[in-house]
């Protein structure tokens, strides 16, 4: 019985080893020989593989164990130092822009516009966290952040997130767009529409906002509400400008519709009362300071009659403005002889308004800054 059990042990060894590849197999991989490892950088050796029957080579690369030295010799396409930060972004946004999968931009091609511009009271400056800007520096603000590919804030967080929404656009694309919006004031906004980001985002956007968005004429003109151009055939669109809060067809979330809360901007009331000998004038002013407690306005209504009076001018928040904001400053004075329609445009004139409408009655009158 013991020797039949050591008899059926020994076959089945047998047979496991006979089943072994042969040293001389086609199937056996080579080894390979010490002078073939020091001739060549890189040598390949055939391998055979069955594969429903047939016999399918393939290569594989086997890169040969360099022997240590005692020098060392510098590999020269490593640089010896490295380059600053600011440097290296640089040349990281250089990279990702002028390797854009994007079709050329047609030969002569020029930004669009609505054909509408804003009211010539439209406010010079919008108020951030970092200070008052104008709508085309907001606008290249978040062309910064667009068109790097970055949806969801403005260069240097300047806008409080509660006055900020923004939705990517085409996200499955290599290249995702974004639409961004900042609330400007009770009833609107300012908004960035960008089908992709990378190279057109940057180029196409960069002209739409030098050519639509800037005063010509010496104000006599005023900038458009917004600018657009299209590639259809690359399924691209860059929109941007000034319209109504939330308006339909916008991409992003919704903004608040707390009237209170948007950028500050100019605003200004204004009121007269009549008397026999004089015209008393009373405005309320925010978002405006020139730095003189006022006096520009008080210097400018001097050419309507013999000589204003009784200046004054000071901190006071007793005015509330339509959107529900409240003043920031009061000022007050006197005219003598003056002019129909002198004083409200002098006045304009002063805080940096290029229109008319400011009207100044026997009750307080808001000039609306976005008619």
């Amino acid at each position: 019985m013991r020797s039949f059990s050591a008899l059926l042990h020994l076959s089945i060894f047998w047979a496991f080893v006979g089943a072994l590849p042969r040293r001389d197999s086609p199937f056996r991989r080579r080894e390979l020989t010490t002078d073939e490892r020091a001739s060549s950088p890189e040598l390949l050796v055939l391998v055979q593989r069955r594969h429903h029957g047939h016999q399918t080579p393939f290569v594989t690369p086997v890169t040969p164990v360099q022997t240590p030295t005692s020098e060392f010799t510098p590999d020269p396409t490593i640089p010896a130092t490295l380059e600053s930060p600011s440097t290296i972004a640089s040349t990281l946004l250089s990279t990702t822009v002028s390797t854009s999968a994007t079709l050329p931009l047609p030969s002569g091609w020029s930004p669009l516009d609505s054909g509408k511009r804003v009211g010539k009271n439209f406010p010079p400056t919008f108020r951030l966290t970092d200070g008052h800007q104008t709508v085309k520096e907001i606008l290249y603000r978040m062309r910064d952040q667009v068109c790097m590919g970055t949806c969801g804030k403005v260069r240097g967080d300047s806008i409080p997130n509660e006055l900020l929404a923004s939705q990517i656009i085409n996200a499955g694309d290599p290249q995702p767009g974004c639409e961004i919006a900042a609330k400007l004031s009770a009833g609107k906004e300012i908004y960035f529409h960008a089908s992709k980001s990378g190279a057109h985002c940057y180029e196409i956007t960069e002209q739409i906002i030098e050519q639509k968005f800037t005063d010509s004429n010496d104000g006599a003109n005023r900038f458009f509400d917004s600018g657009y151009y299209q590639i259809p055939d690359n399924d691209e669109l860059y929109s941007l400008g000034i319209r109504d809060l939330n308006a339909q067809g916008s991409s992003h979330p919704d903004l608040t519709t707390d009237t209170t809360k948007h950028l500050g901007h100019r605003q200004i009331a204004c009121r007269s009362n009549y008397h026999v000998l004089w015209m008393g004038y009373d405005i309320f002013v925010s978002e405006w300071d020139d730095g003189s407690n006022g006096r520009s306005v008080f210097d400018n209504v001097k050419s309507c009659n013999v000589g204003p009076s009784q200046w004054g001018y000071v901190s006071d928040s007793a005015y509330k403005f339509e959107d529900g904001t409240n003043s920031e400053y009061h000022g007050s004075w006197r005219n003598i002889l003056q002019t129909p329609g002198c004083v409200e445009a002098h006045i304009a004139h002063a805080i940096g308004l290029l229109g008319e409408g400011l009207h100044c009655g026997s009750k307080y009158t808001q000039l609306d800054m976005f008619a």
